[in-house]
């Protein structure tokens, strides 16, 4: 799980931490999120890093995002514009973080998550697959076209949803060892 609460250590760390004792972090970060790697970052469960291999796992979930954010009334279709913008942005200049974007909606709108309407455009076409992380500078999300991000082996591969959802809950249950349905189910 990636999280940027850092009270103690970024949550990241921690596991690797409990199991192998005092490690590189550094080592470990560039490995995750150096991009183009063998790791990415989606929803599952949280911002999570998982296997670029496993993305397909999610397409499920990514369909039912886009089916979600783009229905009549919704932010996204109400800013279709903005994210054409976008996505021709990242098309011109390769993965790139929100920052980066030159926009006069890329501003702010409070601490924490007080995302720009930038921001929230990436963050809808992350979440509906369009566009991928390519690594991560510092603790910003560096957002790229998933073509340009993702090999095309992952992006072709189709998993249907039963079945993924099947893999899901059968990796959750070998990792808990014990638990509830609600817990294999989150």
């Amino acid at each position: 799980q990636i999280d940027s609460v850092n009270v103690f250590e970024r949550s990241h760390h921690l596991p690797v931490l409990a199991r192998v004792g005092p490690y590189d972090r550094a080592a470990l970060d560039r490995m995750l999120f150096g991009g183009g790697g063998a790791y990415t970052e989606y929803w599952a469960h949280q911002a999570a890093v998982l296997p670029v291999d496993d993305l397909p796992l999610f397409g499920w979930r990514m369909a039912a995002e886009r089916e979600r954010r783009t229905r009549p009334g919704s932010w996204a279709l109400e800013h279709a514009p903005l994210i054409a913008e976008v996505r021709a942005e990242l098309a011109r200049t390769g993965p790139v973080p929100a920052s980066a974007i030159e926009h006069e909606s890329n501003v702010r709108t409070g601490p924490w998550w007080g995302w720009s309407d930038v921001k929230r455009a990436l963050e809808a076409m992350f979440a509906w697959g369009e566009i991928a992380s390519a690594g991560r500078r510092g603790f910003e999300r560096v957002y790229g076209l998933a073509e340009d991000v993702l090999p095309a082996a992952v992006r072709e591969r189709e998993v249907a949803e039963e079945d993924a959802v099947r893999e899901l809950v059968r990796r959750a249950a070998v990792a808990h060892g014990i638990g509830t349905a609600a817990d294999l189910g989150d």
